[in-house]
């Protein structure tokens, strides 16, 4: 016999086609924005009327940070809505809680996109980056000593989050690093962009 579904089978739904097709359909999005302006020659005009460079970057990443905000807030309703009316029980406790790291990892993904982009000189390259950087991140969360201060655990342990509130505390060493990388990321890709000839 079957068993029947529950609200915690909506939210492992959710999270698989997040993390597994989300991200990647993100960064098939975003992963020419700063390569494409400088290879179209969109920027020169701007930058020689006096906008900073570093205001592209700034740019790029608040409305990549908006677009990642809201995408996965939409999906984020919609499964809580039909959750609740479909499979009303109490076994999905934490939905808010399991949601907050897969934004910080967002921030850190979007960074990622952001430093790929600006570094390379095509769309293609950017994107190899991510991708490449993505793997070893999955490498790295095979070596369970560096699991809770990987970045990729933030996409990796929502479901713990949702039935016990506990296992959000485990993460923080990740969300600190992914913080502080897509910091750097973010300052990086500012200095590239300062050096780069449009």
């Amino acid at each position: 016999a079957v068993p029947k579904p529950t609200s915690l089978d909506a939210w492992t739904q959710y999270y698989k086609n997040i993390t597994q097709m989300g991200i990647y359909v993100f960064a098939l999005m975003l992963g020419g924005c700063v390569s494409q302006e400088i290879q179209q020659g969109t920027l020169v005009n701007l930058v020689t009327k006096g906008l900073p460079r570093w205001t592209v970057i700034v740019g790029k990443a608040v409305v990549g940070m908006l677009l990642w905000i809201w995408i996965t807030s939409l999906a984020f309703l919609v499964t809580w809505a039909y959750t609740a009316y479909y499979f009303p029980d109490t076994r999905s406790p934490h939905v808010v809680l399991a949601f907050l790291p897969l934004l910080v990892f967002g921030l850190f993904f979007l960074s990622l996109i952001v430093f790929g982009s600006t570094l390379a000189t095509n769309n293609y390259g950017g994107l190899l980056l991510t991708i490449v950087v993505m793997a070893l991140l999955y490498l790295a969360q095979m070596v369970k000593s560096w699991q809770h201060a990987n970045p990729v655990a933030l996409i990796g342990d929502n479901m713990k989050i949702l039935v016990n509130s506990d296992a959000l505390t485990k993460l923080m060493p990740a969300m600190v690093i992914a913080v502080v990388a897509a910091v750097v990321l973010f300052f990086a890709a500012i200095k590239l962009l300062d050096r780069k000839k449009l």
